[in-house]
């Protein structure tokens, strides 16, 4: 079983965790793909979409991964369970994103991912599951390396990045 490094058992915490990579995320968009984002994480008819919608309307879902460095792997996520015994899709099944974006805050890299790719290779590959404790719940799903996802053309971009002190900003 593996863990994130970056969640813990404390749901308060998670949330803050993912709202930091949520808005280092839009940092790096902006810089990469010179567009605008706007925050619908908090909109309940925006939930299936991601995130961050760009100015086409693109739904962007972010993932802060805590192993990737370590994996070379990008995990998707099929089925929740949680603690109270309630089993939930993940967002694999039920996620409509346009793009997938997973943050290394180790290796400070950036990968976006097309997401309706990534869901075709999904549906057609033998699959690796596994399952991550996430604190609140357990997870199952699929690995896929990135290498493959490169190859398939699932990565439509990546980046390094670094932190100055006030911002992130991509590594040219």
């Amino acid at each position: 079983m593996a863990t994130n490094r970056n969640y813990t058992a404390d749901f308060k915490h998670n949330v803050k965790v993912s709202l930091e990579a949520e808005e280092i995320a839009r940092d790096l968009l902006e810089q990469l793909t010179l567009d605008a984002f706007v925050s619908v994480r908090d909109e309940p008819e925006f939930f299936h979409v991601g995130d961050l919608l760009n100015q086409n309307g693109e739904g962007f879902d972010v993932k802060d991964d805590g192993i990737i460095h370590k994996t070379g792997n990008v995990f998707c996520e099929v089925r929740k369970r949680w603690k109270n015994g309630a089993v939930t899709d993940g967002w694999m099944l039920n996620g409509e994103y346009d793009y997938l974006v997973i943050l290394d805050r180790v290796k400070q890299n950036i990968y976006v991912l097309d997401f309706k790719k990534l869901k075709r290779v999904y549906r057609s590959s033998g699959r690796s599951v596994c399952g991550i404790d996430m604190g609140d719940n357990y997870t199952d799903g699929f690995l896929i390396s990135l290498k493959k996802c490169r190859a398939l053309g699932v990565v439509v971009d990546e980046a390094r990045y670094t932190y100055t002190g006030e911002r992130y900003d991509i590594v040219a």
